[in-house]
């Protein structure tokens, strides 16, 4: 029988890149503390982490997930290391394309954390109540509460200290 985590899910906030979050990954963690088992926690906690040796061969939504995700972070490494080497490197992929495309490296950022919600939204379907979809909520909450803090004021502070120019 597929544990049901009702409770914990229903009493979630939205999740959305243009709204202010209402729950720190902190907070959604202490939560989960309270509803997931001891087994289903450490699948939680991991499912954050990066792993080169992912099995490509397994079908489960945190496969699929992982896969993109090195998939992602390969193909944006080649990108970086040919135009550091002065290559032209001609991107393929439309979703990699899309993010190398973007000037500003906040935008760069943002779409890409667009490109990966949009890919957890796919993965959440037929999954409402069950531990994947508590993975993929805090999946979202990782993204997003990472863009969230992002502070254009702060990140101009730290550029102009540590290349000593003031802009005005």
């Amino acid at each position: 029988m597929v544990k049901g985590y009702y409770y914990l899910i229903a009493s979630l906030p939205f999740l959305s890149l243009e709204k202010e979050l209402r729950i720190s990954k902190e907070q959604f963690l202490l939560e989960c503390e309270k509803w997931l088992s001891e087994k289903d926690m450490d699948i939680l906690l991991n499912s954050v982490v990066f792993e080169d040796d992912i099995d490509f061969e397994k079908d489960d939504m945190l496969s699929i997930w992982k896969a993109f995700d090195a998939f992602l972070r390969k193909q944006l490494a080649r990108y970086r290391e040919n135009t550091k080497e002065g290559l032209k490197s001609s991107v393929t992929d439309k979703t990699i394309k899309e993010i190398v495309e973007q000037q500003d490296p906040l935008k760069k950022e943002k779409v890409l954390a667009e490109k990966k919600l949009e890919i957890l939204d796919d993965l959440e379907q037929g999954h409402v109540f069950d531990l994947e979809a508590v993975i993929i909520y805090y999946l979202k909450l990782v993204i997003i509460e990472r863009i969230k803090k992002f502070d254009e004021e702060k990140g101009l502070q730290v550029f102009e200290t540590l290349c000593e120019v003031k802009y005005e």
